[in-house]
């Protein structure tokens, strides 16, 4: 008989050698026993040989199917190897057998969040704190869970009772941070990112704490606490951008310019260094990089969707979308860090059940191939230059209601973007001076305190067409009035990983 015991003790104590010879030898004289199997599993993911040690449990739970840690353990190395929708079935096939375990209710809730799926997972993690209340990872990371629903509340409680029961969590005050400027409470953030600077001197939490600072108008303490976030993450380029962003409102777009430049010589194609480049160039005493850089008629890319090969009539497809986007559980309305006022935002439509989505997704694939096509290589060098080996589609909608609008903003992770429109008011028309309702390019956002005069271009909206354009094309939507709720799917090309 095998000392199994002996050699968990060794795992334990972090002894793999010892443990992994052991184990040679005891498989040796009984090759296949499911416990030996699991447990070199278990030693080979602790070694990071994540495939092996899936490998091991799998073989193990042919023989004994039913052990609940055996599926568990299977799990987190799936997790690992980024195999999620493995990893959930794994830890749901545990609780089936053990519903009772707190840590794997856990890490379902990981695997769930790691799906985009984070109202799942927080009642995965909900489970898990009901049966186990001191559970600090559980609460920290349902914290998370809930930013990423765009409910700073729920988070800041969550991280508050985490921090209660173990107060020196790493980055758990910067966490914090964020739930309380999510919450607009700005002053608060700024001395809860300085408490935890005092402790440990970190970038996210800089940056974080120059963030709260722009909100508050305190530039030029903004400015220094980007400038110390850059000096502890040197290659971090967002913040090197974000530098750029202020100095351009403090009269200096040369040196924004250069900023944008070095970005662009390390990334080509970078969209934030991109949208710098695009602004600081038309302030006074400045040029643009490269003219085709605002190249509006060019670069953004007008069309119908294609619907005749669905078998439903635009009219039809548009009524679908609207009823799919108005009840979809995602949909929250002024969500944080969003640029949309007076209107509500949902999560990602491709995450879950697409129903009709599925339509706008396959059109603006091809969409994009179209848009593509119309270039030439070398004028829009620039946008070439920035095309990722693969991407991938994100979708969300956009439920605007009486004077909703969209302040200047980019999406800074993407390439391209675009908008699709489902249901325009009867009130955006083409006889409105104001185009109100109506989109519009180039204008940057008021707190860059510009200085120059910008190109702009203005599209009026209509139901069943789409925008695709670079992602770093500044970008607003005019406030409008309407009984009448305006629909539109966003939509960006992310790079792959």
């Amino acid at each position: 008989m095998h000392d199994i015991e002996s050699i968990r003790k060794q795992l334990d104590r972090g002894e793999f050698d010892p443990a992994g010879a052991a184990l040679k030898e005891a498989l040796l004289k009984t090759p296949g026993d499911e416990e030996l199997l699991a447990l070199r599993g278990s030693l080979r993911h602790l070694q990071r040989q994540f495939q092996a040690a899936v490998e091991d449990f799998e073989a193990a739970l042919l023989k004994q199917p039913d052990e609940a840690n055996w599926h568990n353990a299977l799990g987190k190395s799936l997790n690992n190897l980024q195999q999620t929708a493995a990893a959930e079935s794994a830890f749901r096939r545990s609780l089936e057998i053990e519903p009772g375990n707190a840590e794997v209710w856990h890490n379902l809730a990981f695997a769930l969040r790691a799906l985009g799926r984070h109202h799942q997972a927080a009642e995965a993690f909900s489970e898990a704190l009901q049966i186990k209340p001191d559970y600090v990872s559980a609460w920290h990371n349902a914290g998370l869970v809930y930013l990423a629903m765009d409910d700073p509340d729920q988070a800041l409680a969550a991280f508050l009772k985490a921090q209660a029961l173990a107060p020196d969590i790493p980055r758990l005050g910067t966490h914090i941070g964020v739930a309380l400027h999510n919450l607009g409470r700005y002053e608060d953030a700024v001395a809860v990112y300085r408490k935890a600077l005092s402790v440990e001197p970190e970038a996210e939490a800089q940056n974080n704490l120059a963030v709260s600072l722009q909100e508050l108008g305190r530039n030029d303490e903004a400015l220094a606490a980007y400038r110390e976030a850059a000096r502890l993450a040197p290659d971090d380029q967002e913040i090197q951008i974000k530098i750029a962003d202020l100095l351009i409102g403090f009269g200096q777009p040369d040196q924004a310019i250069d900023i944008a430049r070095q970005c662009l010589a390390r990334s080509p194609g970078r969209t934030g260094a991109l949208a710098v480049a695009v602004v600081a160039g038309q302030e006074p005493g400045c040029q643009l990089m490269d003219s085709e850089l605002l190249n509006f008629d060019k670069l953004i890319f007008q069309t119908e969707l294609a619907v005749a090969s669905h078998g439903q009539s635009p009219d039809e497809i548009n009524q679908a979308l609207a009823t799919h986007i108005l009840e979809h559980p995602t949909l929250v309305y002024e969500p944080a860090g969003h640029a949309t006022r007076h209107g509500s935002h949902t999560g990602d439509l491709l995450a879950g059940e697409k129903g009709p989505i599925a339509i706008v997704e396959k059109e603006i694939t091809a969409g994009v191939g179209r848009f593509l096509a119309t270039l030439d290589m070398k004028k829009a060098g620039f946008l070439f230059d920035g095309k990722p080996d693969s991407w991938h589609l994100t979708m969300w909608a956009v439920v605007m209601n009486a004077q909703g609008h969209q302040l200047p903003h980019i999406h800074p992770a993407a390439w391209l973007s675009g908008v699709y429109y489902v249901q325009v008011p009867e009130e955006i028309g083409d006889d409105d001076d104001s185009k109100a309702g109506w989109i519009e390019f180039g204008a940057p956002p008021q707190t860059m305190n510009c200085r120059g005069e910008h190109r702009l271009k203005i599209f009026r909206p209509v139901a069943g067409n789409y925008f695709i354009f670079p992602s770093y094309f500044y970008h607003r939507t005019i406030p409008f009035e309407s009984e009448q709720k305006r629909i539109s799917i966003a939509f960006d090309a992310i790079p792959s990983a």
